[in-house]
């Protein structure tokens, strides 16, 4: 047992740095290694102690608890399934492996407890967290409970959708931010109107006036869903009427589709359970949009009241951007006791609207400048207070998994709270960072960054054919043009700018030593995507100086330094509230996967 106690302190740190991603470097093992030895010896005795008594503190289902607060071991086995898969499928259920993933789930909990001592559950920024969790919570459940619940796929489903994986559509269409404005293009096209000089008309994007709103070739997952199957059901020329995505409506127009001449039954086999979760969370998406057009819908707006709210709240925009001091810092007057909306079972008042906009990200408020996206937003508020007083009035709002999902989002919060409280009290003087630059210079280097201009093409024969016609001296932007299938590409004539050949990922061997003019590929990087690259520009690697690397500098020190004051501070709060850990019956525990 004593090996096992010095284990559970010393052997979990590297492990940990692999479970989050962001704690330890190779040039920090020591330093690990020292802060784990003072660490055993503050915590021998406490682990000694409860460890021996663990067994009559824990209960049966327990592995790790500090108050109220437990990991228990169906917990620690979802966890542990998690990382697994992460891993891909290479996470091994060691000792060592096993008391990491324990110490990563057990830790949050801890400082949990360390930010309740502090009442920050019960100030006004943990209350309004909560509130939003809450929310949150509530409106997901009732999603999956009675929106999702009955969406089913059939055979014929995924059939189709592995002959659109094998297809490729290019379309071309008219963009309208809302539905009177798209019926108007429409009925223009029923009188004779040009489709391309509507986009001429339309469009500020120069490529998409110039060229009729054509978007290039596309496939699966290429465009928005609801615009993706509206164009599947088209005919080469047909158009279609106003299509409702998730950036306003598009008229389309489809001009060509391309299907691979051979599809195998072999292929779809093989391919049918991923193409049939592929399937299920497609049709769920569509399911959602249908729920929240069929109630919004019915939420009838009051424009009068909404227009004169939106003038008081433009007048207040800062405070309506920030509504930090509570919902009375922002005055509607009247309007707070006036309908904004109607539903045949519900009603939302202005004083809703304050409430409901203090429960709501900051972040959501600060894009809204015009009364088109303000409109919108009370719409979305109106939706979420209806469908939660919908949940509130089932069996299913009282679930223990309910409040436990609410419980576990909470905990999250306070233990991101410590650690932004820590990361802010945190000071670093200039001898500090000078000294970490002299120490890691080898670190601080500008890497080579790398302009690439590319075309995405759906086979490697056809890569191959891209790259017989560059060579041949056929103009980079013909050929992407008539052959992309990634619409994005044609707005920037297929240039990605410069990147860190760091950021590149399994593409950065390939590509590292291009030379301008020089054209690579094809390379896969999907099982349906190949890459053909041309490179356009180079920035050579070169060490920074300690003014150039100040900040990253910066950001390493402070990363270390969080690191070992959260270690430190997980420590005294377990050694406070008497933390039990059972290791033995961690090492004992079957993880069956």
């Amino acid at each position: 047992m004593q090996d096992n106690r010095q284990s559970f302190v010393t052997k979990w740190k590297p492990m940990f740095d692999v479970l989050h991603n962001n704690l330890y470097n190779n040039g920090n093992r020591e330093r690990v290694k020292n802060v784990g030895t003072v660490a055993v010896g503050v915590l021998a005795l406490f682990l000694s102690l409860s460890l021996l008594s663990c067994s009559q503190k824990l209960k049966e289902n327990e592995l790790a608890k500090i108050d109220n607060l437990a990991v228990s071991e169906s917990h620690f086995v979802s966890a542990f399934k998690e990382y697994y898969y992460r891993s891909g499928r290479s996470l091994a259920p060691s000792e060592r492996n096993k008391e990491a993933i324990l110490e990563a789930e057990f830790s949050p909990y801890v400082l949990a407890t360390y930010a309740r001592g502090h009442g920050w559950d019960q100030d006004r920024s943990g209350q309004r967290r909560l509130e939003m969790i809450k929310r949150k919570v509530y409106a997901e459940e009732y999603r999956e409970q009675f929106v999702l619940d009955t969406v089913r796929v059939t055979g014929q489903d995924i059939r189709e959708l592995f002959v659109r994986f094998n297809t490729t559509l290019r379309a071309s269409h008219l963009y309208a931010p809302d539905r009177k404005t798209a019926d108007s293009l429409y009925t223009a096209l029923q009188n004779g109107a040009s489709f391309e000089q509507l986009a001429a008309e339309t469009f500020r994007n120069r490529y998409l006036a110039q060229n009729g709103g054509d978007i290039g070739s596309f496939s699966v997952n290429d465009v928005d869903l609801a615009f993706e199957n509206a164009a599947f059901e088209l005919s080469i020329g047909e158009i279609s009427e106003p299509v409702k995505t998730t950036q306003g409506y598009s008229i389309i127009k489809l001009t060509e589709r391309k299907t691979k001449p051979i599809i195998t039954q072999s292929q779809f086999a093989s391919k049918r359970d991923h193409l049939k979760s592929i399937a299920q969370n497609r049709a769920e998406e569509m399911a959602i949009r249908r729920h929240l057009r069929q109630v919004t819908q019915k939420l009838q707006l009051d424009r009068q009241l909404l227009s004169r709210l939106w003038k008081q709240v433009s007048d207040q925009q800062e405070k309506f951007w920030s509504l930090t001091r509570g919902e009375q810092s922002l005055n509607i007057g009247s309007l707070a006791e006036r309908d904004l909306s109607r539903h045949p079972e519900f009603t939302f008042t202005g004083k809703d609207f304050l409430r409901e906009s203090y429960f709501t990200p900051d972040e959501s408020r600060s894009r809204i400048y015009r009364e088109f996206d303000f409109e919108q937003y009370v719409k979305g508020l109106a939706f979420r207070s209806y469908i939660i007083e919908q949940f509130k009035n089932t069996k299913a709002f009282e679930a223990s998994a309910v409040q436990g999902s609410i419980d576990e989002t909470f905990y999250n919060y306070l233990n991101n709270r410590v650690l932004d409280t820590l990361r802010a009290n945190i000071k670093l003087t200039e001898e500090e960072l000078k000294r970490e630059f002299q120490r890691n210079r080898s670190q601080y280097k500008e890497a080579l960054e790398i302009n690439l201009a590319r075309i995405v093409v759906s086979s490697k024969a056809e890569g191959e054919r891209v790259i017989r016609k560059l060579q041949n001296g056929q103009h980079f932007k013909q050929v992407l043009k008539e052959h992309t299938i990634n619409s994005e590409d044609l707005m920037t004539d297929g240039e990605l700018g410069y990147q860190s050949i760091r950021k590149m990922g399994p593409m950065a061997p390939k590509v590292k030593d291009m030379q301008p003019g020089e054209i690579g590929g094809p390379y896969q990087y999907h099982s349906d995507k190949f890459y053909v690259y041309k490179c356009l520009a180079r920035k050579q690697s070169r060490a920074l100086s300690f003014e150039e690397a100040r900040e990253r500098v910066r950001q390493n020190l402070k990363r270390q330094k969080l690191e070992k004051e959260k270690q430190q501070l997980i420590e005294r709060t377990k050694k406070k509230h008497n933390a039990l850990v059972d290791l033995e019956k961690l090492e004992n525990l079957t993880i069956k996967i």
